[in-house]
């Protein structure tokens, strides 16, 4: 039977992935001062998924400080995998904020622990994150790279959507900016 907690981190998760950032938001924070919250893992889970949907509220520095404390739970328990995702959601927290070279060390250090843990996935996500912060920096040949090289891990990972997103990169924003830059 799952707990009080679970029950709104699962109601919050379908609001976020129904693009209702906002009522996302408010069921993490509930969900946080809620009984049967302090497994550190559900925990982790719960700051992280307020992360996200602060994140897409654009409330970037609320995002990076519930990311923050995501990962610090992780270290905590020992949670490798945990920890690397929250400092991707810290990369792309501080991207938001223009903070692209803070984002390229969270991003760095996602990146060891993944390799690490030998999590392809992973990997193929921190890689189509720099070619997503390049690109934005006018690096197009490096941001390209990126783009291939997550399609590569996310083929390796068998993940369809993963995969997905590394060739939408590769085309870049405006129907293929990064090919009529490189042409």
């Amino acid at each position: 039977m799952k707990s009080p907690a679970e029950r709104l981190y699962l109601s919050a998760e379908k609001s976020r992935a129904a693009c209702e950032y906002k009522k996302a938001a408010a069921q993490y924070r509930k969900a946080l001062k809620t009984r049967g919250n302090s497994i550190p893992g559900l925990r982790r889970d719960i700051l992280s998924g307020l992360g996200g949907a602060l994140r897409m509220e654009g409330k970037f520095k609320q995002a990076a400080l519930a990311y923050r404390k995501a990962v610090k739970i992780s270290e905590k328990a020992g949670d490798a995998a945990g920890k690397a995702d929250a400092l991707c959601g810290l990369a792309m927290a501080r991207k938001g904020m223009d903070d692209f070279a803070g984002a390229l060390v969270y991003l760095e250090k996602a990146r060891s622990i993944y390799m690490e843990t030998n999590d392809k996935a992973g990997l193929g996500y921190v890689c189509w994150a720099k070619g997503a912060i390049l690109r934005i920096k006018n690096r197009i040949n490096q941001a390209l790279e990126h783009f291939k090289a997550s399609e590569k891990y996310y083929r390796n990972s068998k993940d369809d959507y993963g995969v997905a997103y590394a060739l939408a990169g590769q085309g870049g924003q405006g129907g293929g900016a990064i090919q009529r830059a490189l042409a």
